[in-house]
This record gives C-alpha cells, sequence and structure tokens, in this order.
C-alpha cells in the first residue's frame, strides 16, 4: 500500500467578478407599434475572476482538472504569483509533481520572497523522494519566515526520511513550538522516536496527535499496548 505524508452536474460561474460591457443594442417593435432600442449587458471576465473561481470555489470541492482550466485563463490573461501558486496547488493534488513544481516556480519569479512558495516546493520534492532538495527549499522558507511551522514540519519529515531521525525531531519540535496543535508534527515526530527506540515517548506523541485529530495514527496505535 502506497504510504503518503499527510502535509498541506453543472459547476457554478461567478459572473458577478466581472466587468460589465455593453456588447449590443438591437432594435425591436413594440407592442405599441414604436421601434425601441433593447440593450444586452453581459459581464466579462478578468483574470481575477477566474482566479477566484477556482480557488474559492473548485479547489476545495476537489474539482482539479475544472480549477486548472481556469487558472490557465486567468494566467492568459495576467501572469500572476497567485495564479502559478493554485495551478501548483492543484497539480500536486492530482499528484502530477513536475507540473506542480513548475509551477510554484514560476510563482516564485513573481513573488521571489515568498516563504509559503518555497515551503511547498519543498513539500512537492519530498513527494518526488527528493528529499535533500526539499530540505534546501524548506530551510529558504524558515530563512525567509523563522515561525513557519510548516517548514518545520516539512523540513523534519525529509530528514526523517535520510535517517537523520535526530535533526528530524529538532525540526518537530520547532514546529510544535509555534504551532502546539500541529498534530502531523506530533505523529512525524512520534515516528523518529520509536526509530530512536524512545517508544514510550513515541507513544506519547502518537496519543497527542490522536488527540488533536490526525485518525492515520490509529493503524500504529498497537505499538503502544504496553506503554
Amino acid at each position: 500500500m502506497k504510504k503518503r505524508t499527510a502535509f498541506i452536474g453543472g459547476i457554478l460561474s461567478f459572473i458577478s467578478f466581472g466587468q460589465p460591457l455593453l456588447l449590443k443594442s438591437t432594435l425591436v417593435l413594440s407592442s405599441t407599434g414604436f421601434i425601441i432600442f433593447v440593450s444586452e449587458t453581459v459581464y466579462a471576465r478578468t483574470y481575477t475572476s477566474y482566479l477566484q473561481e477556482a480557488r474559492d470555489f473548485l479547489i476545495p470541492k476537489g474539482f482539479y482538472r475544472e480549477a486548472i482550466k481556469l487558472l490557465y485563463k486567468s494566467l492568459s490573461i495576467k501572469e500572476s504569483s497567485e495564479g502559478y501558486f493554485y495551478l501548483g496547488h492543484a497539480y500536486r493534488s492530482l499528484e502530477e509533481f513536475d507540473n506542480s513544481i513548475n509551477s510554484f516556480k514560476k510563482a516564485l519569479q513573481f513573488n521571489p520572497n515568498n516563504a509559503v512558495i518555497y515551503q511547498n516546493i519543498g513539500a512537492v520534492e519530498g513527494d518526488l523522494g527528493n528529499h535533500e532538495s526539499a530540505i534546501k527549499y524548506c530551510s529558504k522558507a524558515i530563512e525567509l519566515n523563522s515561525r513557519y511551522s510548516l517548514a518545520y514540519l516539512c523540513r523534519g519529515i525529509s530528514n526523517a526520511k535520510l535517517l537523520n531521525h535526530k535533526k528530524a525531531i529538532e525540526d518537530y519540535n520547532s514546529a510544535i513550538i509555534f504551532n502546539p496543535n500541529l498534530s502531523l508534527a506530533y505523529y512525524n515526530r512520534g515516528v523518529s522516536k520509536y526509530n530512536l527506540q524512545q517508544k514510550k515517548s513515541a507513544c506519547e506523541d502518537w496519543r497527542k496527535s490522536l488527540k488533536l485529530g490526525y485518525e492515520g495514527v490509529i493503524n500504529i496505535l498497537d505499538k503502544c499496548l504496553k506503554y
């Protein structure tokens, strides 16, 4: 069974996001015999409207393919860091990791000091098994934002994959300091502790992770029956 590391009808068209443009006026013969003008106002989609529909509706609902189509329409009107960022997010959700990284790197071109983008590139590099590269990108995110808990989590996971469990635990500790409710930090810290034979402490972390809502830990809690 493939194990994934957890990190992060009709489709509505939100024409209210568009700018009104008067496209045509037509002549109509009224019931009283007078000729009158009837104007039709339609809404032109803007790059923002496509972006907002993809970001706020399609991606949260899991309609990633549809979101990608709208994001490309948005980017064809105006390239933006946010547009490429959500394109990267949608591709990652579809496990199209190369497309995801390329999209995030384009987002970085428009916003080169954004810690969130660096962390997401690191996370996808981790998905691909490129853990040294993942550590580099997550470290850059931490350099830009030293309180960014997800960047510590991301780097910790890659350190653990490289069997650097002590460094991984240090990263998880930092993630928990800056976000005490980050369930995955407790879960992954428990994994590293277990690998270092700190089994009782590992079980405490796993139980904390479950308490915070991470149900993926349930399958390994049987290791804790005597602790």
